[in-house]
This record gives C-alpha cells, sequence and structure tokens, in this order.
C-alpha cells in the first residue's frame, strides 16, 4: 500500500473519530502512532533520533507533519546516535530532536559521558545550521540516580512520571508518549508547516 493510500486511510478514520469525540480521537491518534516507524521521507524537515522510544513510533502521525524522519534505533547508546549523526546531517533537515540516555543509564555508561554525547550531538547539528532541542528521557526507578543528571541536561523536560511507564518499566505507555506529543508540538510547528 502506497504512502498516499496510507495517509488516506488513517485521515479517513480520524474524521469518522472526530464525529465520535475528542477523547476517542486522541486514543486511536496514539495507538495508531505507535504501531511503528513507517517510512521516513527522502528529505525531512524534522529528523528525530533516539532509541526503542523513538523508534518505535510514526512521529509523522503523531505530531501531525508528514515531514518527520524517525532514525530511532533499538538498543542505541547516546555513542551510537553520535556515530550515526553525520548520515542524519546529510539530509539537511531543519530541526534535530533527540531523545537519548535511557540505554546509556542502563548499560552504566557514566552521566557525565552521556550528557557530552549529547552536546556533541547538539554541536554538529548547529555547526550544520541545524536547530536542535532534546528531550528528557523518562524516569527509569532503577537508574533514577543515573539520570538525574541526563534528565537535567534536556533543552525540553517532559513531565513523564513512573505511571508513564510500560511493564517493563523501560518502555512508555500512550500516557507518556501524549505528554512528549504535547512538549514537542510547540517545536514541530514552527519547522513544519
Amino acid at each position: 500500500m502506497s504512502r498516499a493510500a496510507i495517509y488516506g486511510t488513517v485521515t479517513a478514520v480520524l474524521v469518522v473519530l472526530a464525529a465520535l469525540g475528542w477523547r476517542e480521537r486522541l486514543q486511536l491518534e496514539l495507538w495508531l502512532a505507535r504501531q511503528g516507524a513507517g517510512a521516513n521521507p527522502q528529505a525531512p524537515l524534522i529528523a528525530m533520533l533516539g532509541d526503542s522510544l523513538v523508534d518505535s513510533v510514526n512521529w509523522g502521525l503523531l505530531l501531525h507533519c508528514r515531514s518527520i524522519g524517525n532514525y530511532g534505533a533499538r538498543g542505541d547508546t547516546t555513542a551510537k546516535m553520535l556515530a550515526r549523526l553525520p548520515d542524519i546531517l546529510q539530509l539537511k533537515p531543519k530541526l534535530l530532536m533527540v531523545m537519548g540516555g535511557t540505554n546509556d543509564a542502563l548499560l552504566g555508561i557514566a552521566p557525565q559521558k552521556t550528557v557530552a554525547n549529547l552536546a556533541a550531538i547538539e554541536a554538529g547539528a548547529t555547526a550544520s545550521g541545524i536547530a536542535f532541542v532534546s528531550f528528557s528521557p523518562p524516569p527509569l526507578p532503577a537508574r533514577a540516580d543515573a539520570l538525574a543528571l541526563i534528565r537535567a541536561a534536556a533543552s525540553i523536560a517532559i513531565p513523564f512520571d513512573e505511571n508513564d511507564l510500560s511493564r517493563d518499566r523501560i518502555h512508555l505507555k500512550a500516557s507518556g508518549y501524549a505528554k512528549w506529543r504535547d512538549a514537542a508540538m510547540p517545536v514541530v510547528l514552527k519547522h513544519c508547516p
């Protein structure tokens, strides 16, 4: 099925659900967005970089912008994100949005190293003329100490709490992605017509 057909189907479903009420529409929108990353545009206006928290979402649907490329990779550390950065910068997005640090914390990587990697990603983006934002990762009850510095270094703090975590206590439930969407929308609206 072509991307246009998929967007057409999704739009039709959302229009029907809008008639049913806003709450049902929001729930379906979150559910649809969490069904997978979808295809990346060839020249995205916005690039999302991160680990499985990024990889598992169709950001175009969640953030209402068809020109978002998802460059999340399951299991990625911030060092691996930094290594993949040149390929993303070659795409020349207008905005790079990053969430990283969860896997670093789980692997026992020093938070200072994680913050340094995120700063290097920001420096690479800004040196290329690309706007940059970083989002605070969700709290990990088992590694709260390691994530405190990483969360504090983020340019946009998302008000995650432990209720936003799925059963594995690492990944997000719909409520967490709703908070992320709400935090990201003001920035997205500046870069995506």
